[in-house]
């Protein structure tokens, strides 16, 4: 089972982005925490997307495509865009704290979270740039805790 649908980078997008994901995750009979860390780790990645993939004018889109992961029972999320090149992987932090404490610690202080949350809240985070497009692979395994 496979789904794929492109979107405006916009934030008026963001909710029927994040419904498509969330439809699919629920087919694929993700727990219900699984398919919440899934929510909130696509989340963080489609906001940088919109806030700074396209500056200034410039308008443009996000492929979204939702298959079921191969290595375990799970779904995998792959975001494509054709905007600025950006590899959060790279910006990760090096060592993840567990879901829990990233969200305790992000409700304290502002900014500079979305990174360490959305690694922290997936078993596989793959970036890729080809042919001018960033190619961003989010794995979340069925009632795996992050």
């Amino acid at each position: 089972m496979m789904y794929q649908m492109i979107f405006q980078a916009e934030l008026e997008s963001l909710y029927e982005m994040l419904e498509f994901i969330k439809v699919y995750g629920e087919r694929s009979k993700l727990s219900t925490l699984a398919l919440d860390q899934l929510t909130v780790g696509v989340e963080e990645a489609l906001v940088n997307i919109i806030s700074y993939a396209y500056p200034g004018e410039k308008k443009g889109t996000v492929e979204i495509l939702c298959e079921n992961a191969t290595a375990q029972p799970g779904v995998k999320v792959i975001i494509k865009d054709q905007g600025v090149p950006f590899n959060p992987v790279e910006n990760a932090p090096k060592s993840v704290a567990p879901a829990s404490a990233i969200l305790e610690k992000a409700e304290t202080t502002l900014g500079g979270y979305g990174i360490s949350i959305m690694v922290g809240m997936m078993d596989v985070v793959d970036y890729k740039r080809i042919d001018n497009n960033n190619i961003l692979t989010l794995i979340k395994y069925t009632g795996a805790p992050a």
